[in-house]
């Protein structure tokens, strides 16, 4: 494996810290009094139950493509539609640095080949979905990997852009579910509207 790059060598070490002291700064208070009567079902009942609510908002407010994935969660394909047609897709995680930071590439899958093309612009006229699409595939992989650390990044500064903008619409429900941070001028910050970041940081809460 290659030197970690500063980026995620920002991860380790200090990082590890300001990701707990940063966490502290967002609203984090329990969704019901702790002396609330543990009645109809129990407060577990209560809490699964809002969660399944907040899903159901942000599945009617950013619709998505359904999606496969494979038996380790770290593989997952579904199809663009669009003007050009059915361009199947993949996103992929992939383990970079210990402990549990794992990479989020976005890609076509060649149907010559079955390779994953990361630096493709299909430009299909579908991206708020594909966008939505990799916010429930992230909300997946972190359900199943729940200590682990997800870095993406576009492969330029106007696709990082669309990134943040896409943080931005969908910031307040994304934070009942992640805590997420944005790199910029060489080092990790939580995550700000107006930001030019260079890489950006999600983890579950």
């Amino acid at each position: 494996m290659n030197s970690p790059s500063p980026i995620v060598q920002g991860i380790n070490g200090r990082l590890s810290d300001e990701l707990t002291s940063l966490a502290t700064g967002y609203n984090t208070e329990p969704l019901i009094n702790s002396e609330t009567n543990d009645n109809d079902g129990g407060i577990d009942g209560r809490i699964q139950f809002y969660v399944l609510l907040c899903k159901i908002f942000i599945l009617v407010q950013y619709p998505s493509y359904s999606f496969n994935q494979t038996d380790d969660t770290t593989q997952f394909f579904f199809e663009s539609i669009g003007p050009k047609g059915l361009i199947q897709k993949a996103v992929i995680f992939s383990l970079i640095s210990s402990p549990d930071i794992y990479n989020l590439a976005l890609g076509d899958v060649k149907p010559a080949t079955t390779e994953i093309d990361d630096q493709s612009v299909s430009d299909n006229g579908d991206m708020p979905v594909i966008l939505a699409t990799i916010f429930q595939i992230t909300h997946l992989f972190l359900s199943d990997h729940p200590a682990s650390t997800v870095l993406f990044r576009g492969n330029s500064p106007s696709r990082n852009r669309l990134y943040r903008m896409a943080i931005n619409r969908a910031r307040e429900e994304l934070l009942t579910y992640f805590v997420m941070f944005g790199y910029y001028h060489a080092s990790w910050e939580g995550f700000q509207s107006n930001r030019p970041y260079e890489a950006f940081l999600i983890r579950k809460k």
